[in-house]
């Protein structure tokens, strides 16, 4: 804001371009020594708190009696595992996102409202309209999260039921028939990937529609009541509603 002011004002004293150029730079140095450090730090103690789950799980695993193994084959157990604790290290790796967003977003509507006064407010409620309509749409993407998971047990169910019986099937001519079960399965699973594609696809176009919508809302009731929209003035609430 202070820059872009300094370049609009010909009477401005030059050393104030420097000093306002210096502190941005500065910030942006110390932001990526920062993010840099604290991303290392959450990469390094999610990677020990997964290395200490797997071998606590598996030292569990070896241990377990046979009637214990009935309820699930081998395949399922695995990938029950497997997605957990990646469940686990991918909330180790977004906790600091979580722990800084709500700081930055407060700061950042604190800041709309002091350069838009009321009308900054009218950005902020269009912007929790968003987050509310992306959080239903996490809400379907969870549940084909969980069709995809079921299909992908019983892919790996029949994949196992086919191996180990074998002999039966080749003995009676099973062949085909466990190919196009295998086959049926398969072909469930591409779809709910493809449903999942779809809804990520959306999911970003509402994301990057949102921030404009809210500049072309804020920016068109700005100028109809105040009437003074400077260029300092647009591109700082520009960046802050980003």
């Amino acid at each position: 804001n202070q820059i872009l002011q300094f370049l609009d004002d010909d009477n401005a004293p030059e050393y104030q371009g420097y000093i306002w150029a210096s502190i941005m730079t500065l910030c942006f140095f110390f932001r990526a020594i920062f993010q840099q450090h604290a991303n290392h730090y959450m990469n390094r103690i999610a990677q020990r708190i997964q290395g200490t789950l797997y071998g606590k799980i598996y030292s569990k695993l070896l241990i377990l009696s046979s009637s214990s193994k009935k309820f699930n084959d081998t395949g399922k157990i695995m990938n029950l595992i497997n997605l957990d604790v990646f469940a686990v290290w991918n909330f180790c790796q977004f906790l600091l996102f979580g722990l800084s967003t709500p700081i930055i977003l407060v700061i950042a509507f604190i800041l709309i409202v002091i350069q838009l006064s009321w009308i900054g407010v009218i950005g902020i409620f269009i912007l929790l309209n968003g987050f509310f309509s992306r959080k239903g749409m996490q809400k379907l993407g969870s549940s084909l999260r969980k069709m995809m998971l079921e299909n992908t047990d019983e892919r790996t169910q029949s994949i196992h039921e086919f191996i180990f019986g074998i002999k039966i099937i080749k003995y009676f001519g099973w062949e085909n028939m466990a190919l196009e079960k295998i086959a049926r399965i398969r072909e469930r699973e591409t779809k709910n990937v493809f449903k999942q594609a779809l809804l990520k696809g959306f999911t970003d176009v509402v994301s990057t529609f949102f921030p404009l919508l809210i500049c072309i809302v804020v920016f068109t009731i700005y100028e109809k009541e105040v009437g003074e929209l400077t260029a300092a003035k647009v591109y700082t609430v520009l960046s802050l509603f980003n």
